[in-house]
């Protein structure tokens, strides 16, 4: 049975999506790392910041303490959605620490099946 949210979903995108929690890294330390890996069906995402550290994230492998989208610790997020940011939300995205090390949570929608 489809849920009244998955019918939600799917009438408003016209297709159906999925979540994925986690696809790459979830440590992040000084050196940038890859989070998010280009996809062209993902429709959205969020990067939660579990750590006690500030992270940086950005569509760039050389995010650093000065080049990318700051995320404060201790819960904070930031949302990413191809309606806002278009074709950004489907690049490669890194993450790095602005010292120390940090936890994310990363949680992407994407089109099931694919592109057709």
């Amino acid at each position: 049975m489809v849920s009244p949210l998955e019918q939600a979903i799917t009438a408003t995108i016209g297709r159906k999506t999925r979540p994925v929690v986690d696809p790459e890294e979830t440590a992040i330390e000084a050196v940038p790392r890859l989070i998010l890996r280009n996809d062209p069906n993902r429709l959205a995402f969020t990067v939660h910041n579990l750590g006690l550290m500030p992270i940086m994230i950005g569509p760039f492998p050389d995010v650093s303490s000065i080049k990318g989208f700051r995320i404060n610790p201790s819960g904070a997020s930031a949302f990413v959605i191809y309606t806002e940011d278009f074709h950004m939300v489907g690049w490669d995205w890194f993450a790095v620490t602005v010292s120390g090390s940090s936890n994310i949570l990363t949680i992407a929608q994407v089109v099931e099946g694919g592109v057709s």
